[in-house]
């Protein structure tokens, strides 16, 4: 957006940033503003940009009288344009000192160097289908994508979760060899990463000699500047893709701590050492299911002994009508009185609502000569609850629906009465 101011005419930005952080004289060739946005194009940086999965690098550039926030790099064609945000003095045609920040670049280099032990251990621990489809390094996580057939189950994510941490343990060296003829690189058995693009040279990361890929990013020297790592989440991006999110370092050690916390605390409400936090769950959620049940057995019983259909249908036509008001009955139980009532009626349709705060949720069943004669509940159902904040569909014998507002259920019965008389 807006045009480029150009003061020299070089078409390719040389990178520094592989062994420095810090550059001196950069020459700058063009610079264009969007807002408060401005786009910055040098002869030369140490800012890695935006590629294969990882995050452009942050900083400053500074020269006389100007400094300018850098909050990304992004590349077009074979330049790199430097986003960022004046703080200081005014662009001009002058010589400039980029300095990158080194803590988030050292957590970035951190994460990449974990992903691709996080690519080789998926290999070793799933098998060799396992390929990259996908990545993110960023300062905070990583985020890696891969093909699988399916879930990883705990154990296989434990399994790959200790194989990185062995790899970082070990503190295995990390080597990077530059200009390496491509076909040498395959002789060697390096891997090409997703979404890279190789010319007939190219740079290949080597951990260990067990993990060789070809790569253009940054990395740690060794793999115990990683520190730790920790798998934070497993989950399907699409049909055959899996993804896995994870921190390294003082992020992965912050989450373990937040994670003990949590677990100390949940020990401390169910009084119980952390070893027995789970048992006592299961206890819990054993006692809660065995009371539902004698809670449903007793509803059922109160309901059987009050509730007489003779008592309570209404005469619509030639059916049987009856309404049914409950409050906080599941769908399960709704369909299992409508299925108990209608055993006692003939011609029977039976309406039944229950409340629960001011959702109302609707069965309407009807009786198999009622079927015969034409009904079809879903119809049905739809017809009584339009204009009444609820809807609802199903079967000529069974269909559902819900809603808001208690206060529409007469409403609904009344005019279900209605069709049926006229029908």
């Amino acid at each position: 957006e807006g045009e480029w101011v150009s003061y020299h005419d070089e078409v390719k930005t040389g990178f520094t940033g592989y062994k420095a952080v810090k550059q001196d004289k950069m020459k700058l060739l063009k610079y264009g503003r969007s807002g408060d946005e401005v786009f910055l194009v040098f002869d030369k940086t140490p800012f890695y940009a935006e590629s294969g999965g990882q995050v452009g690098d942050e900083g400053y550039l500074e020269s006389d009288g100007v400094r300018i926030r850098i909050r990304g790099v992004k590349k077009t064609g074979d330049l790199y344009v430097h986003l960022g945000s004046i703080e200081k003095g005014e662009i001009a045609d002058l010589q400039y000192t980029g300095t990158i920040d080194t803590e988030k670049r050292n957590r970035i280099m951190a994460n990449h160097t974990a992903t691709h032990l996080l690519h080789h251990s998926l290999r070793k621990i799933l098998g060799s289908h396992v390929a990259q489809a996908g990545s993110l390094v960023a300062p905070d996580k990583l985020r890696f994508d891969f093909n699988h057939y399916g879930p990883l189950t705990q154990k296989e994510l434990s399994d790959t979760e200790r194989e990185v941490n062995k790899e970082i343990f070990h503190n295995v060296p990390v080597s990077v060899k530059g200009g390496v003829p491509i076909e040498e690189a395959k002789a060697m058995g390096a891997m090409a990463l997703f979404g890279e693009k190789y010319g007939k040279n190219v740079r290949v990361v080597d951990i260990g000699g067990f993990s060789i890929e070809l790569c253009g990013g940054t990395h740690i020297e060794r793999t115990g500047d990683i520190g730790l790592f920790k798998i934070i989440k497993e989950s399907s991006i699409s049909s055959g893709v899996r993804r896995i999110e994870a921190v390294t370092n003082e992020a992965a050690l912050d989450l373990i701590n937040r994670y003990e916390s949590i677990l100390k605390e949940a020990s401390g409400l169910l009084d119980t050492g952390v070893e027995g936090v789970t048992a006592r769950i299961n206890d819990l959620q054993q006692r809660v299911r065995d009371l539902e049940k004698e809670r449903k057995r007793e509803r059922k019983k109160d309901f059987d002994e009050v509730f007489d259909p003779e008592k309570h249908k209404v005469k619509a036509g030639m059916y049987n009508l009856v309404l049914i008001k409950l409050a906080g009955h599941s769908r399960d139980e709704m369909r299992e009185i409508s299925d108990r009532v209608k055993n006692k009626l003939e011609m029977g349709v039976i309406f039944i609502s229950s409340v629960e705060d001011d959702k109302v949720a609707y069965v309407l069943s009807a009786t198999g000569e009622a079927v015969k004669q034409g009904i079809n509940c879903g119809t049905l159902l739809r017809e009584a609850l339009k204009g009444r904040d609820a809807s609802g569909g199903g079967r000529p014998n069974l269909a559902e629906g819900g809603g808001t507002g208690p206060d529409n259920i007469s409403g609904a019965f009344d005019r279900l009465q209605e069709i049926l008389e006229s029908g």
